[in-house]
């Protein structure tokens, strides 16, 4: 009980201890252990000056650097212990000066870790590889630099020992490899000889096997010869009967085949005239149909030039309309100040025109849907049967009915929604002057915050220049650490090379003598092979030379079987000969008698034929007149077409021009004026894609920069009120697709 008393009052000092420790101010030295490779789980023991261990807060980083915590006013001596390597210890002194008040301070300290010999031994050090305390120079905690000097030798020392020892050791390694390797070659070099004398017994057995196979063979290949001769003679028999056969049934076939030839030449000529018959008819009604289709497309082209000469007018006379208004805005450009509130007036009208031209081409689109609508219903109509064609004209009629009352429903909900409109643009302007006052007021208060902030920056100016004189003298002391482990690391990698030029040279040597008892043993087992493989050769031609002969055996019997069976053959195949000529000449007769009644046949269904033909010419002749004229309708249209587009080209060149003073006409500038126009837009916008809109009372124009490796392109789209959309490229026009394609 009373041991157990003591236990709880022990634990309870030691966490009072901690607690003290977490609590009060610490330096923490930040320790990195340095090798060749990294330095795993070290053990560190810290003592105090009396020699007694003390348990310290500790820690690490993900770069595996070790934390140590240690109270101020005290020296510490730390003791580093990992397997394989030397121990080191360091000393911490934590004595701060009088005008140094205790807080958390930092430091950071590299160790270099050695490595213990390869042989097994065990290598120390007693002297501390480094001395930390507070250096007044910098201000802070930091190494002895004097000591590192002095203790750097020693270190250096210690390592040229240990090299010293690895290699003494490498070479009893490398002598003991040598006899390892010279034993084996030895051991190798009589097994491969013991396998060569094997092969050539083998050999020499195989020999004398594959001997008396060969003479057993030949006298088979005797016996077979003889069978051969007889087989040959009842072949020559069992042909002169086949020749025979085959010329009588081939005169009995040569007399059908001209029968069945004089039958199916009738039946082609009865064919082929019912076939031009079929192709006539079929290409007279084709040539019908395309004089009908010539005339409906006729029809259609009709309507589609009067719609564009619908446009065309329209277009004119929206240019006309654009150039007064250009007239009018120059005059009104002068007294722009004076007039604001009437020209927010005539904005919002524009707008609503605009609108209104929206509604248009919506119209216009869905008249053209219409059109395209009802060509197909006509279409279908003349499909239909007069019925069907009533039933689908009433039910068009009635979604006519119902269209136009959407339009006008349309209409007055747009109506309703410009007078809208125009409230909230009211509305907007006095939300506006509201939004000014607010941001005067908010700048105001910026002002004051702004004179607040260049104060709290001046103050904290100051504490950052002190900072700065404290990070020179830290940068100063790490630059003569770099230069001082430059310096190992330069040594190291000298000790480095010359160790690898060692060994390179060793395995060269080693190389050497391996290759030399390689091709020993290569050619000790290069020749056991040999004779295996002759041995093989030799038993391989004695299995050959046995199944040679008992071939020759099998076909000696097969030989004379095959001779009994052509006899019976022979005799039977005369009996069928006689069958077949008899009946080959029925069958000629009969084919020959077919024959000649298919031709007379023919011969009547020729003349129907070309009677019918006769009638068919006259048909085709009027239907070519018919389709001449429809050919001339159509070239009449196009022409009608190339004209009305030529004409509507001029009115989209006036609707191109803006009525805005200060905007430019390309489409009237020449080739050299055009380039420098169009480079003055490059440097104006910069790389990039750049729009902007003018609304005018009876369009909308789209301009559009386009600006790619300092090249500029302009791009133009004029939206009319009457629902006709133009586009333009550096003044040209262009299609829907084309401008499209440049602005996207």
């Amino acid at each position: 009980m009373k041991n157990y008393l003591i236990s709880i009052l022990l634990l309870f000092i030691f966490i009072q201890n901690v607690d003290a420790q977490n609590s009060q101010a610490t330096l923490e030295l930040a320790t990195f252990l340095k090798a060749k490779k990294k330095v795993k789980s070290p053990i560190i023991t810290v003592l105090d000056k009396d020699g007694q261990k003390v348990d310290l807060r500790t820690g690490t980083t993900e770069a595996g650097r070790v934390l140590l915590y240690f109270p101020f006013n005290s020296t510490y001596t730390v003791i580093v212990e990992r397997e394989g390597y030397v121990t080191i210890n360091f000393i911490v002194n934590t004595e701060l000066p009088n005008s140094q008040s205790p807080e958390n301070m930092s430091s950071d300290l590299d160790l270099k870790m050695i490595e213990q010999p390869l042989d097994g031994s065990k290598e120390t050090i007693e002297k501390p590889v480094a001395k930390v305390n507070y250096i007044d120079k910098i201000g802070m905690f930091d190494y002895d630099w004097d000591y590192d000097d002095e203790i750097t030798e020693d270190l250096r020392e210690l390592e040229k020992m240990i090299r010293e020892k690895n290699k003494s050791y490498e070479k009893e390694q490398k002598l003991k490899e040598d006899e390892l390797a010279t034993a084996e070659f030895e051991k190798a070099k009589k097994e491969e000889e013991a396998k060569k004398a094997a092969a050539e017994a083998e050999k020499e057995k195989a020999r004398l096997a594959a001997e008396e196979e060969k003479r057993k063979a030949e006298a088979a290949r005797i016996a077979l010869e003889e069978e051969k001769a007889r087989i040959k003679e009842e072949k020559k028999l069992a042909e002169q009967a086949r020749k025979a056969k085959e010329e009588e049934l081939a005169r009995l076939a040569l007399e059908e085949e001209n029968a069945k030839k004089a039958a199916e030449e009738a039946l082609r000529l009865a064919e082929e005239e019912k076939k031009k018959r079929e192709e006539e008819e079929a290409r007279l009604i084709e040539e019908k149909r395309l004089a009908e289709e010539a005339q409906r497309k006729a029809e259609e082209e009709r309507l589609r030039l009067e719609e564009e000469k619908r446009l065309a007018e329209e277009a004119a006379k929206a240019a006309e309309e654009a150039e007064a208004e250009r007239l009018r805005k120059e005059e009104e450009a002068r007294i722009a100040e004076e007039k604001r509130l009437a020209e927010e007036a005539r904005i919002a009208e524009e707008k609503r025109l605009a609108e209104e031209a929206r509604i248009a081409e919506e119209k216009r689109l869905a008249e053209e849907k219409r059109l395209a609508e009802e060509a197909e219903r006509i279409k279908r109509e003349e499909e239909m049967n007069a019925e069907q064609a009533r039933i689908a004209r009433e039910k068009r009629l009635a979604e006519e009915a119902e269209r136009l009352k959407k339009e006008e429903e349309a209409r007055l909900a747009e109506e309703k929604r410009l007078a809208e409109e125009a409230r909230l643009a009211e509305e907007k302007r006095l939300a506006e002057e509201a939004r000014l006052a607010e941001e005067k007021r908010l700048a105001e208060e910026a002002r004051l915050a702004e004179e607040k902030r260049l104060a709290e920056e001046e103050a904290k100016a100051k504490e950052l220049a002190r900072q700065e004189e404290i990070k020179k003298a830290r940068l100063e002391r790490e630059r003569l650490q770099a230069e001082k482990e430059a310096a190992e690391e330069e040594e190291l990698r000298r000790i480095e090379a010359e160790r690898q030029k060692r060994l390179a040279e060793e395995k060269r040597e080693k190389f050497v003598q391996d290759s030399l008892r390689r091709v020993e043993i290569a050619r000790i087992k290069a020749e056991a092979e040999e004779a295996e493989r002759v041995a093989e050769q030799e038993r391989k031609k004695a299995e050959e030379a046995a199944r040679m002969a008992a071939e020759q055996k099998r076909l000696e019997e097969e030989a004379r079987l095959k001779a009994d069976e052509e006899r019976k053959k022979r005799e039977e195949e005369e009996l069928k000969i006689a069958k077949e000529k008899e009946e080959a000449r029925l069958r000629a007769e009969a084919e020959k008698k077919r024959a000649e009644e298919q031709k007379r046949l023919a011969e009547v269904e020729a003349a129907r034929e070309k009677a019918r033909s006769d009638s068919i010419n006259q048909a085709k002749i009027a239907e070519a007149e018919k389709r001449k004229e429809a050919e001339l309708e159509v070239a009449r249209r196009k022409e009608a077409v190339e004209k009305a587009k030529a004409e509507q080209e001029k009115s989209a060149q006036k609707l191109v021009a803006s009525t805005e003073p200060n905007d430019v006409d390309i489409s009237k500038l020449q080739s050299k004026e055009k380039a420098t126009y169009l480079s003055k837009l490059a440097m104006k916008y910069g790389e990039g894609k750049h729009s902007r809109k003018i609304e005018e009372r009876n369009r909308v124009i789209t301009i559009v920069v386009v600006v790619d490796q300092g090249k500029a392109t302009e791009y133009k789209w004029v939206k009319t009120s009457f629902g006709g959309n133009y586009y333009f490229k550096n003044g040209f026009s262009i299609s829907k697709t084309q401008y499209g394609l440049g602005t996207s």
